[in-house]
């Protein structure tokens, strides 16, 4: 298993600076808030890892979906109704992300009979 979000999160003035400003604290479900605000990873990539912040902006658009992040000890979940996170009861010694985007409006087939 890897690390974990909350780990690979650099504790330097960028980061300490937007986790005062959104009133976040240093617990596991706090920086897995804010790797969500925030859309960075620690890859050095302009074309990586904004794949959660996507998966966010997804979900509060179509009618049903969530997203659940487990990571560390913290747990993140979002909806387009709610967002909440908690502490688990133990560490899972990596990242375990769960989605569902369900919209009877997302897809739509065109025939064509030509």
């Amino acid at each position: 298993m890897g690390v974990g979000i909350p780990a690979t999160l650099k504790q330097d003035g960028y980061f300490a600076d937007i986790q005062q400003r959104l009133g976040l604290g240093n617990s596991d479900q706090d920086k897995i808030k804010l790797a969500m605000e925030i859309g960075k990873s620690r890859l050095q990539s302009n074309y990586r890892g904004h794949g959660m912040a996507t998966l966010r902006h997804a979900i509060n658009l179509v009618s049903d979906g969530y997203l659940l992040i487990l990571s560390g000890t913290g747990r993140y979940y979002v909806s387009n109704k709610s967002e909440d996170t908690t502490a688990l009861p133990s560490d899972i010694s990596g990242t375990f992300i769960e989605w569902r985007i369900r919209d009877e409006n997302m897809i739509t087939w065109k025939f064509d009979d030509g």
